[in-house]
């Protein structure tokens, strides 16, 4: 079953050491073609270059009260 919706990784509160760390496991475990959501309490603007190296694209961006979404999709 894919988690991606129901398991998001949630990097609130978060230092950004320990948001990249965080980001770098979950990349791990993501294959070709898969993807995932990432929840933040700010503009993640400082990770976009991680996404990049990491081999992921921002496929959509929301901003709700409660936090920023991501969908990330490797490419």
């Amino acid at each position: 079953m894919d988690n991606t919706l129901s398991n998001p990784l949630d990097l609130r509160g978060l230092t950004p050491s320990e948001a990249k760390n965080s980001l770098e496991s979950r990349s791990a475990t993501v294959e070709p073609g898969g993807s995932f959501w990432v929840v933040c309490d700010h503009d993640p603007i400082e990770l976009d270059q991680d996404f990049i190296e990491l081999g992921f694209i921002a496929q959509a961006f929301i901003f709700p009260p409660e936090g920023y979404r991501i969908h990330l999709g490797r490419i």
